[in-house]
């Protein structure tokens, strides 16, 4: 179940082979994301967007970390609504509220 209204797109790339490489210089990275979701909504690197829609970097050297970005549909996140979190765990709430007076009830006729 995701928590988002459209579903958000990750890949991950692994660079640390590349570190054994000693004639390894700088790394350029050219995203171009797809229509259906065209906005990187988080990166492990700083990227640029430019006219073309396309993302970008020039890095002197490989980053620490592997590179990982997701793709989303929209330029920000849109979460589930709250309310419709809350309407999934009522009928929990509303059967231990039901327990909980019948529990109620039943000591008082015991208590007669």
């Amino acid at each position: 179940m995701t928590r988002t209204v459209k579903p958000l797109y990750t890949f991950d790339y692994i660079l640390n082979p590349a570190k054994n490489w000693s004639d390894f210089g700088g790394l350029q990275i050219r995203i171009i994301p797809p229509e259906q979701a065209p906005y990187i909504v988080s990166s492990s690197v700083d990227l640029v967007k430019d006219e073309n829609n396309m993302y970008l970097t020039n890095l002197a050297q490989l980053p620490e970390e592997d590179l990982t970005f997701t793709l989303y549909a929209d330029e920000e996140i849109t979460e589930k609504g709250q309310i419709k979190e809350f309407f999934n765990v009522m009928p929990i709430v509303i059967l231990t509220i039901i327990l909980f007076i019948l529990g109620v009830v039943f000591l008082f006729r015991r208590k007669k």
